[in-house]
Order: C-alpha cells, then sequence, then structure tokens
C-alpha cells in the first residue's frame, strides 16, 4: 500500500514539472527578422558571396536552419547552415551564389533563402539575381625570338613558325583583358615535350595586357610538323581560350641520345649498369661526349667517334658506397665535342640508395638471459628477415661449445620470420657462473649479432624431490580434486537422497510389520482358534551400516562399482606385473604403465559424470 501511495505522489509531481514547464513555454515568444539586399548582378561561371543579417526579435534562445528553395541546392549555399541565436542577438550569414556557365547574359532569375527555427517558424527572403557579360579576352601570337633579354613587343604572325634541331627560340603569347575587372589566368599545354611555358598561372589589370613565352627546344629526331596548343582559363567567369601554333622543325645538325629515365632502388655496393645508344645525325662525322652528372660516385664521361647516320652503343657502371643512403639524382645526355650547345634530350637517373647493413639487416627475437641447470635445454628463437631484400643469412653461436644455433642456414624475404631453436647443453664438468655468448646472422656480407647469457645453477635436491613427487602423482592430485569438488557441490542433494533412502526403508519395516500381523492372524483362523493380539515386534536398532542406504547393484551405481573395481586391477597389474610378468605380456602391461595416468583421468571423469547424472535433478519447483 505504501508502494502505491509513493507512486501516486510521483505521478502528482511529474504533472506538476510538466504543467510548469508548459506554462513556462506558454508566455515565452519566438520570433526573428532577416534583411539582406534584393537584387544582384552577378557573372555566369563565376562564384561571388553577399552576406543575409538574421536577428533574434523573440524573448528565447532558438536555434535556426537557413537553405535555399527547392531546386537551387547546387547554385546557392549558406554557410553556417545551421546556427543558434540568445535573444535580441544578431548575426550574419555568407550566401556564396554561383550561376551555371551555360546561362546566357542578360538573363535573370530569382530564388528564395527559406529560414526556419526548431520551434516551427519559418520565413523566406526573395532575391533576384542578374547575369551580366563578363570576363573576355583575346590572346594573340607573336613572332619566334631567339634573344629575351630585353623588352618584347610582340607582332601578330601568320602561318606556321619554321624552326631549327636543338636551337632554342621563344614564341609570345599576348593576353588581353577586356574586361573592366582584373582577372587571373591557369594555362595548360598540349604538344611535344620540349614545348613548355615559362608561366602556368599570372594576373592581369583590368583593360591591360600581358605576354606569356612559349620556349621550344626542340632536340635531336624532331623534324617534321607539331602542333602545341596552349589552353587558358579565366579564374573568374572560368572562360576558355587557346591558341594554336603550327611547328615545322627541320634538322640542321645534332645528335640524339636513345636511354631510359631510370628511378632503380639499390643497396651500397649495389653495381647498376646504365645503357644508352648514341646517333650522329648530322651530315658528317662527329665526336660525341657522352656524361653522367651528378653525385659524385655517379660521374662518368665518355667519348665515342660517330659517323653519319651511324648509332653506337655506350654502358656506364654505376656503384653506390656501402653506406650511401638517400635519394639520389642525376642525368645522361650527349653532345658534340666542337658544339657543346648542340645536345641530345637529358635523362633523369634517380636512385634510392639504403645501406647495405640494412638491406641485408636481421635479428634474432628471444630473451637476453637463460638459466639452465645442467640438462639439455631448447629455447624457441625467431629469425627475422628486417631488411629490403632476399637474404641468405648463415647462423651460428659464438662463445661456449655447449650452445648451438639451429638451423644453420635460411632464406627470408623481406619481412619474413623463420623459428628456430638455442640448444643448450652444459656437460657435469663445467662450473656454476653464468657464460656469454653471440649469436650471429650473417648475409651480403654484412653480420648482425645478438648477445645472450646463460646461467648454470645446480639443482636444489629438496625441489628436484617436490617437483618430481608433482610430476609422478599430478593425475591422482587431479582427479582427487574433481570428485571433491563434484561431491562438494552436490552435497545438498546427496544429504537428501539419503535421508529419502532411510524414511523409504523405515517404511518398508512397518509394513513387513503389518504383513506379518496378517499372516499370523490368518493361521489361528485356520486352527479355529481365537486369534491372539500380538504386540508389535519392536524394531530392531539400526546400526550405522543399516542406516547407509544400500547401494543397488543395477543401473549407473553398479557401472561405477565396476570401473572402479577396473580401475585397481588396472593399476595392479600395471605397477606388480611391470616387474614379474612373462614376456608374453609385457607390451600390454606397458602400455598400462606408460597411460595409467590418462587412464586413472578417464575413469575419474566417468565417476564425476556418474554421480552428477545419479545424484542431479532439476527442480521442477520450489523446495520447502
Amino acid at each position: 500500500m505504501a508502494q502505491k501511495r509513493f507512486s501516486g505522489s510521483n505521478f502528482i509531481a511529474a504533472f506538476l514539472a510538466i504543467f510548469l514547464i508548459t506554462a513556462a513555454n506558454a508566455f515565452s515568444k519566438e520570433d526573428f527578422d532577416i534583411t539582406s539586399q534584393g537584387t544582384f548582378d552577378l557573372c555566369q561561371c563565376a562564384s561571388q558571396s553577399y552576406k543575409v543579417s538574421v536577428s533574434n526579435t523573440g524573448d528565447k534562445a532558438s536555434k535556426y536552419t537557413i537553405q535555399p528553395a527547392a531546386g537551387f541546392e547546387d547554385i546557392i549555399k549558406a554557410s553556417p547552415s545551421r546556427f543558434a541565436l540568445n535573444p535580441r542577438q544578431k548575426t550574419g550569414i555568407d550566401v556564396v551564389v554561383t550561376p551555371p556557365c551555360a546561362i546566357n547574359p542578360g538573363s535573370r532569375f530569382q530564388s528564395q533563402i527559406i529560414i526556419s527555427t526548431e520551434g516551427g517558424i519559418g520565413k523566406a527572403l526573395k532575391q533576384v539575381y542578374r547575369i551580366n557579360p563578363c570576363f573576355s579576352y583575346a590572346i594573340t601570337k607573336g613572332n619566334a625570338v631567339t634573344d629575351v633579354t630585353s623588352a618584347i613587343t610582340p607582332e601578330q604572325h601568320e602561318g606556321a613558325y619554321n624552326i631549327c634541331e636543338n636551337d632554342r627560340v621563344f614564341v609570345p603569347l599576348l593576353f588581353s583583358n577586356k574586361d573592366n575587372k582584373a582577372n587571373a589566368y591557369q594555362l595548360s599545354k598540349d604538344g611535344p615535350s620540349w614545348a613548355a611555358l615559362n608561366a602556368n598561372s599570372f594576373s592581369i589589370p583590368a583593360d591591360k595586357s600581358a605576354a606569356v613565352l612559349l620556349q621550344l627546344d626542340p632536340p635531336a629526331g624532331s623534324e617534321g610538323l607539331h602542333k602545341v596548343i596552349v589552353n587558358s582559363v579565366a579564374s573568374l567567369g572560368s572562360v576558355k581560350g587557346s591558341a594554336e601554333l603550327d611547328l615545322e622543325v627541320e634538322k640542321c645538325h645534332g645528335i640524339a641520345l636513345e636511354a631510359e629515365n631510370a628511378e632503380e632502388s639499390l643497396c651500397g655496393g649495389d653495381t647498376f649498369t646504365y645503357k644508352a645508344a648514341v646517333s650522329n645525325k648530322g651530315k658528317s662525322a662527329e665526336d660525341v661526349s657522352v656524361i653522367i652528372e651528378g653525385a659524385e660516385w655517379m660521374v662518368q664521361d665518355k667519348q665515342v667517334n660517330i659517323g653519319p647516320n651511324e648509332k653506337k652503343d655506350v654502358a656506364f657502371s654505376l656503384k653506390a658506397p656501402d653506406s650511401a643512403e638517400g635519394k639520389f639524382k642525376g642525368s645522361a645526355r650527349a653532345f658534340l665535342a666542337k658544339a657543346p650547345e648542340v645536345k641530345s634530350e637529358e635523362y633523369g637517373l634517380v636512385f634510392s640508395i639504403t645501406p647495405r647493413s640494412k638491406c641485408f639487416a636481421g635479428e634474432f627475437i628471444l630473451d637476453d638471459d637463460f638459466t639452465n641447470t645442467y640438462s639439455e635445454q631448447f629455447e624457441g628463437i625467431r629469425i627475422r628477415n628486417s631488411g629490403e631484400k632476399v637474404a641468405a643469412y648463415r647462423l651460428s653461436a659464438e662463445g661456449p661449445g655447449w650452445i648451438t644455433v639451429e638451423p644453420n642456414e635460411v632464406s627470408l624475404d623481406p619481412g619474413q620470420a623463420w623459428n628456430g631453436n638455442l640448444h643448450i647443453n652444459p656437460g657435469s664438468g663445467i662450473n656454476p657462473g653464468e657464460y656469454k655468448a653471440k649469436l650471429k646472422l650473417a648475409s651480403g656480407g654484412i653480420e648482425n649479432s645478438k648477445e645472450i647469457t646463460i646461467t648454470l645453477k645446480e639443482k636444489n635436491k629438496n625441489w628436484v624431490r617436490i617437483v618430481g613427487f608433482y610430476r609422478f602423482y599430478k593425475y591422482y592430485a587431479y582427479l582427487f580434486i574433481a570428485f571433491c569438488i563434484a561431491v562438494f557441490l552436490l552435497r545438498k542433494r546427496i544429504y537428501r537422497r539419503y535421508k529419502q533412502s532411510m524414511a523409504k526403508r523405515a517404511r518398508l519395516n512397518a509394513l513387513k510389520v503389518a504383513r506379518l500381523e496378517r499372516e499370523k492372524a490368518r493361521e489361528a483362523k485356520t486352527r479355529h482358534e481365537a486369534p491372539k493380539l500380538l504386540k508389535p515386534e519392536k524394531p530392531r536398532k539400526e546400526t550405522k551400516a543399516a542406516k547407509r542406504p544400500k547401494l543397488q547393484y543395477g543401473g549407473a551405481r553398479k557401472w561405477l562399482w565396476i570401473a572402479l573395481a577396473a580401475a585397481l586391477v588396472l593399476i595392479i597389474l600395471g605397477v606388480i606385473g611391470h616387474r614379474y610378468v612373462t614376456p608374453y605380456g609385457k607390451f600390454i602391461l606397458d602400455f598400462i604403465w606408460k597411460f595409467k595416468a590418462y587412464i586413472l583421468m578417464g575413469l575419474g571423469v566417468a565417476s564425476v559424470i556418474i554421480i552428477i547424472l545419479e545424484f542431479f535433478r532439476p527442480s521442477k519447483g520450489k523446495e520447502d
């Protein structure tokens, strides 16, 4: 009853709290104002931003969500899209508008900015956007020049550009900004690799012009017609433009180097062979120098004499020092000995060098200290290739002869590991103490090692006896502990079964006395004698043996006793017969003697299971 009253009080308190909160909210007011410019002039493809002002005119804090009208999500963006204001607080929201590039200048469109509160109040701000023509510019091609040290006054060029192999010329491109706003431009180029722009981006003020240079370095072998297209994109408006240049390259003189841009990962001490082919594209024999430049160990120079239209192969052997480390860059090129300005295309060489000690690094993963009590001992070790190359390791141990490592050789990939053994087998004549040993891994001329300490100690005789006793009798101890645990867990049910058995025995004795009385009465009636009242016999005093419930031979108990008897017989045969049995039965008895602990453990587990099955019954209801 007290609990019901308590629950009713809680209900009343909760009702009053809800009522007070509702009443408080009833007197609070939520409202806001939004203001902004109504009309905006924009340019297609250009993002422009403006501010929208939001004021909380209510008397409570509110949370707001701002978003464009449906269909304008990709054109109009508001940041932040969610915000909160306290009463009388004001803030500005950035609105960014990006008109589509396909929209026509002179057109207009309108949209709405919608602001709503969590309380359900929403307002819309209508705005009109006008699209103006913007960002126009022109590109003019000038005449090619060879000297750019002075100011360039480009003249408009018509037709193709005629240039020679191995010459360097510059073609000016004049960009004129015809808009009334400053603009920036991004450039890209399509065409041969020997054509390059001196700038990828630049800015031009309103109604001004600026020149960009297209540098042309046609190498040997580039004879023929080529086309270069310079593309530009204005940052404001994303207006695209292009200039197309037709190039006619003539072979005046020159050589060519056929090689490759090498990018290799090497170990210090490795040799890399770099091959190249030199061709004379001129009309007379030439002495051609082929050089490799870069780090000190990369610098090499070879000179060959090549006839007209002849090709010769050149090879360089590059070998980094064993201790070199890092990234080394170089280049390979060829040039005419009498005219160094006539040269071939340059090829890059990049070598990532790892010190030889790291390439073939290896490690032992094991403890540093071990203790041995004058017995043969195997300790697991892990061998890992922590280098960057496949390594064929040779394993060895430096120290006392009774310390060895197995296996002697192993080949591992980078990062791969292998399991081995540290074999410790000291003889009886070695003095106790600490002994040092060094385990070695050798591969590729690099040796890795790990020092370990082995402490020899004599065995404690008392401890040896204790350990021996435990090892010999541990299974018996486990069996006894398991049996005790099972009896302890089922002690209540075992005692209850004992009481039930005693009560059953008492009832049987009472029934037996009653049956005897009835039989004596029937006998007296048969002899026509008056039945004499027999005094009930006093039940004999039950001995302790009678009080104990007799095991009924049958079912689980029968097999329990059979199993225990069999176990006892097996143990006797194993212990006694092991010494005195004839050779014919030795195999069986050896098997029993060797596995007696497991046999006892199995019998013990079976006994525990039988006890559980005999005495454990899930209770069907609450016991008194």
